[in-house]
Parts: structure tokens; sequence; C-alpha cells
């Protein structure tokens, strides 16, 4: 407890004319903000006692700046008052702070990656990121440095840097955990989250995180949709499918697809989703980024760029669609149902060997990632008919996963690969729906993540579900081909 990382203390903030700039940032830094730490200091009592805690530099600590990922904010803004309100609830149960915690720019990417202060050291994938926006506190919580990692989640910010650094990453119901002294990305899907490496440390902070339990329903059901899993290589299907193995052990699976017959229907609510995620991104922050001229990595550009062009017209059908889409989520989980679904589609990407340009807002490079992406085209020829990488399901109803061998981890570019992350996350995100990432496989020596998402107010009913998803003991290659159907 005492060996506080050096950069975790307060340090002066940096002026603008000294600022890091995208020719002289490292390709790799420590995990936690050079202004964001206070002195040691003994924790509370409470059941958090003795837990070390790291906050994403979007969440306000009292006589702290927050950053939000970006020199420009840190300079025009004072530091915060008061602690956020999650904050207090973590601390108020004795969790220990010792820093603030990168985060991509304005927590407005997927990537863990910062175009002026480089991007946090992923321990669990050396060479690769760690997922964002919640980069730092994953990078913390995976080196050791800190025990628990408080972020937010928009549209996976906790989920996938949990998948990419094999931690337990929770995004809780949207309703239930308070948003106050938190910097907004897009309110209607926003909420804090958090980081562990132990799926006990993640629900003791979360029991706090929620102000007290709730009864848990009981789950009664799996839904594993071969529409979600199409976008996944069989490698990883096959990865995956154990944990998978584990839950239909005591639990029926559905394999009914969210979006019924139709793939288009998908491309239509991410379509909604990122429309709302950047009308409401640019809403929040169109006044600053209008008044200071900020620069941007060209990803976060682009999207500020698209946010600031939704028009009324635009927004109004969007919004429905992501309404019909919760809807349809909230039939599939009502009366116990549990969706399970990768976290991400590949694993940690590799990190880029030269620093990020930037782009003064609103002009981008050419070479900016595109807002969306075509979804990938499920193979031909797919054993049984299922699209290439979808769990099957066989007579006995164990999920099985076609082409073991076949193909390898998709490698996609940076806009291909958060527009088909974001079609796996926003589910949870336009359901206000709980969900968990949990750190179940590897491949290829690289963590992967399956998520368990549950019913509004179903928080503990997840917490309880995962510890059966979770390998007790190691299972023997005949189960496991058992499972697969070989």
């Amino acid at each position: 407890m005492s060996d506080l990382p050096q950069s975790a203390h307060v340090l002066p903030r940096p002026s603008r004319t000294s600022r890091p700039r995208a020719e002289s940032a490292p390709v790799t830094v420590p995990p936690f903000v050079p202004w964001g730490g206070p002195p040691p200091a003994p924790g509370r009592p409470g059941p958090l006692n003795g837990l070390r805690l790291t906050v994403k530099d979007v969440i306000d600590v009292a006589g702290l700046p927050t950053g939000a990922g970006h020199p420009r904010w840190l300079e025009t803004h004072p530091p915060a008052v008061s602690d956020a309100d999650a904050v207090v609830a973590l601390r108020e149960a004795g969790a220990e702070l010792v820093g603030k915690s990168h985060t991509d720019e304005l927590a407005y990417s997927l990537n863990g990656t910062n175009a002026h202060y480089g991007a946090p050291a992923n321990p669990a994938a050396p060479g690769r990121a760690c997922g964002g926006s919640s980069s730092g506190p994953a990078a913390a919580v995976a080196s050791g440095a800190a025990d628990l990692g408080l972020g937010t989640d928009t549209a996976g910010s906790i989920r996938v840097p949990a998948a990419h650094t094999g931690l337990f990453g929770y995004r809780p119901t949207h309703a239930r955990v308070s948003r106050t002294g938190i910097v907004p990305l897009a309110p209607s899907f926003d909420v804090p989250g958090l980081l562990a490496a132990g799926l006990g440390t993640l629900r003791a902070a979360a029991a706090c995180l929620l102000g007290g339990a709730v009864a848990a329903g009981r789950t009664v059901r799996l839904h594993v949709p071969p529409d979600l899993w199409a976008v996944v290589s069989p490698r990883i299907g096959a990865a995956l499918a154990p944990a998978l193995r584990r839950l239909t052990a005591s639990l029926p699976i559905d394999r009914t697809p969210v979006f019924e017959g139709d793939l288009l229907c998908w491309e239509r609510t991410h379509a909604a989703f990122t429309a709302v995620q950047a009308a409401q991104a640019w809403d929040v922050h169109g006044p600053w980024i209008s008044r200071e001229r900020p620069e941007f990595g060209p990803g976060v550009a682009a999207r500020f760029r698209a946010g600031s062009q939704v028009t009324r017209d635009e927004l109004a059908p969007a919004a429905a669609t992501v309404a019909a889409a919760a809807g349809r989520v909230a039939e599939l989980l009502a009366g116990g149902g549990v969706l399970a679904l990768p976290t991400a589609p590949a694993p940690a990407p590799p990190l880029p060997t030269r620093p990020i340009a930037l782009s003064p807002f609103p002009g981008a490079p050419p070479s900016a990632e595109p807002l969306s992406a075509p979804l990938p085209v499920s193979q031909p020829g797919s054993p049984s008919g299922s699209p290439s990488g979808s769990p099957s399901v066989s007579r006995s109803g164990s999920p099985s996963v076609p082409s073991l061998f076949g193909g390898s981890p998709p490698v996609l570019p940076p806009g291909a690969l958060r527009a088909t992350t974001v079609r796996l996350t926003c589910l949870a995100s336009l359901a206000g729906a709980p969900a968990l990432s949990l750190p179940v496989a590897h491949l290829d020596g690289l963590p992967l993540g399956l998520s368990l998402v549950a019913a509004p107010g179903q928080d503990e009913a997840l917490f309880d579900l995962a510890t059966v998803a979770m390998p007790q003991t190691p299972a023997t290659p005949a189960q496991d081909a058992r499972t697969l159907g070989r």
C-alpha cells in the first residue's frame, strides 16, 4: 500500500505551451496521470478496506483536476470541489484512492490510445492496446498497481478493456448508479463501472456502488444468438465455448436471433445507436469544442464532426430505432433470460508503432476512421448452415462451434474493429441493462472476454451466474471435444 506509483502523486498541470504533442508522445505510458493522485492515506473501515482504488480521469476527485484525456480540457477546467458520487460510495466503504488514471480523449474511443499522452501499456498483452476508454484503470489493475478500477461505460468502455487485459468488467444497470461528478459523453448511455482482477472483489465493490443489494432474480435460460456470434472467427468461438458449456450444464439454451431473419436490422440498430451517441456527445461537448478549437486524434475528431452534423430529422427516427431495439432486448431477457455474447470480436489489437497524428477540429485527415463500417459477412458453406464462427447447438443442447481449427482471429482496421465491437456492446447500453465481461479464455496467449447481459435491475443475478461460467477445474480435452461437437 505504501508503494504508491510516483506518477500518481499530485504534480503541476502542464501549461498549454508545454503540453504533450503527438510528435513527442510515447507509444506507451504508465497508467496513472501525473496530476491525479493524493498522498497515501489509510482507508476507512468498511467492506473495501485495504483495496487500492484508481479512478478514470473523467471522474471527479475533490481537490484534483479532471483532465478528461485532453490537455486543453485540463487547462480550461478548475479542480473538482467534491468527489463524484461513485467515488464517495467506494471511499466510504474503505477503498483507498491511489491515483487517477488515463482515458481516451473525452472518453470517446474504444481504442485505449490517446493522441496527446500515449497509450497505457497492457500487462496482459504486451505491445497491444488495453482498449478504451477506461484504458488507465484497466492497465493499473492488470499490472497490480491497483485492486479496483472505477471507470465509465457508454458503448463498452469498461467491458472492452476488461476483455483485452484479462479482467472482470462490470457495467451496472443504468438507473441504479449516480453519474453526478462525471464528465458526460452520451448521458442516455453513460454509467460508471468497475474493473477488478477477481470476481469477489468486483462483487463487493459493486454492492457498494449500487448502495445495497436487491434480491437476485432466478436465471432460467441462456441466450446464445447466432446473429451476434456470426461476427467472430471460429477460433474465438471455440475458445469461448467451454464457458458456454459450463453455463448450459444447468441452463437451457435459446438460440433465437436478436434480430430475427434480417441482419440489416442489426445494421440499422448500430447506425441508430451511433447517431444518437454522436448527437448527444456533440450536445455535451460542442460548445466547448467550438470555443476552444482543440486538436483530436483522427477517430475522435471524425466522431465529433459526425455528431455536429446529425439533424433533428435524422435524430428522431434514430432514437425510435434505439427504443425499439431496447424493447427487443427487454423482451428476450424478460422472465430470467441472460444473453451470452463475445465481449469483443477480436483480441486486443497491436498498438500503433508511430505517434497518432493530431487533427484540429473540425478537420480530419482522409485516413480518419469512419463513424460506421459494414458488418463482416458470414462465410458461405459454414457447417450445418451456421454463420461462420457462430456457436451451433448439438442435439443434446450443448453449444458447439464449427471449424475449430479453421481461420485466425480477425485483424480488422480500426474503423471496422470499432464498428463491429459496438454492434456487440451497444445492446446492453441502449437497453440500460447490466453486463459483466468475464476473462474466461485466451487465444494465442491473448485474453478474451465473454459478456453476460441481464434485464435491467438484475445485476445480482449476473454475479450469481458468473461464478458458474468461470472455470473451477480445467476441462479435459475430451470434455471440450464433446462440447464442440467433435
